[in-house]
């Protein structure tokens, strides 16, 4: 039970976090998706949002930006 209360509040934590970034893109067309290093992935939605997810578990710098292991960044 410990442990699935642990992984049940880290990803009711994350979902939040990513409805808040994500929810104007709800219904935006997505225009380009592709990997930019392994595990790496960053997709393109109309009006030049871009998000940058990182499945690994280390840290990753792009272009200056760092993604956090297992995170995901959003550039408008």
């Amino acid at each position: 039970t410990y442990y699935y209360d642990d992984w049940m509040n880290q990803a009711v934590d994350f979902y939040l976090k990513a409805n808040t970034a994500l929810a104007d893109l709800r219904g935006a067309r997505m225009i380009k998706h592709s990997q930019i290093k392994p595990g790496v992935f960053c997709t393109e939605y109309e009006g030049s949002n871009l998000i940058y997810v990182n499945y690994t578990t280390s840290d990753v710098d792009i272009g200056g930006m760092s993604v956090k292991a297992r995170n995901f960044i959003r550039i408008y």
